[in-house]
C-alpha cells in the first residue's frame, strides 16, 4: 500500500487509518490487536456475535460517557439485526431482558413520556370530537330535515 502512496497511520490498538490516494476515508481493523473488551464491540458489528459479546456490551454500556451511549445504541441495533436468532434466544432469558431494559432505561423513559403526551393529546381530541358530535346530534334533533 505504501508503494502506491497510501499513508498508514497507527491510531492505536489495532486500528489503522489509510489516507492519501484513496477516494474515501478508510480504516483497517486488525481484531487480534484489539483488547478483548473492545473486540466484543467490533464483533457485535458482524454476524459472528456471541452471547459473551452481548453480555460484554450490556455490562459496559452503562459505564460509557453520555456522548458515547448513542454509539452503543447503534451497535445494539446492528447486533440485533445481524444476530437475530441469538438475540431472540436471549430475549427468552429473564436475566437478559432485565439487563437490556436496564441498558436502555433512559430511552424507554423518554419513549414513555412521549407516549403519555400522545395519549393526553388523543384524549383531548376524543373529548373535542365527542363535544362536536353532541352539538351535531343536538342540531340534527332541532333541524331534522336540514341534513337531508
Amino acid at each position: 500500500l505504501t508503494n502506491d502512496g497510501i499513508i498508514i497511520t497507527d491510531t492505536g490498538q489495532g486500528i489503522y487509518r489509510l489516507t492519501n490516494n484513496l477516494p474515501f476515508a478508510t480504516q483497517v481493523i486488525v481484531t487480534k490487536e484489539i483488547p478483548d473488551v473492545n473486540r466484543s464491540w467490533i464483533k457485535c458489528l458482524t454476524k459472528r456475535g456471541t452471547i459473551c459479546d452481548l453480555d460484554t456490551i450490556i455490562a459496559n454500556t452503562p459505564k460509557l460517557e453520555a456522548h458515547n451511549k448513542s454509539y452503543a445504541d447503534n451497535v445494539m441495533d446492528i447486533f440485533t439485526s445481524a444476530n437475530t436468532e441469538l438475540v431472540n434466544e436471549q430475549i427468552k432469558e429473564p436475566d437478559m431482558c432485565n439487563a437490556v431494559n436496564e441498558l436502555f432505561a433512559d430511552q424507554i423513559k423518554e419513549k414513555d413520556i412521549i407516549i403519555a403526551n400522545m395519549d393526553s393529546l388523543l384524549a383531548d381530541k376524543d373529548s373535542q370530537i365527542a363535544e362536536l358530535q353532541a352539538k351535531l346530534d343536538k342540531y340534527a334533533q332541532m333541524y331534522p330535515n336540514a341534513l337531508k
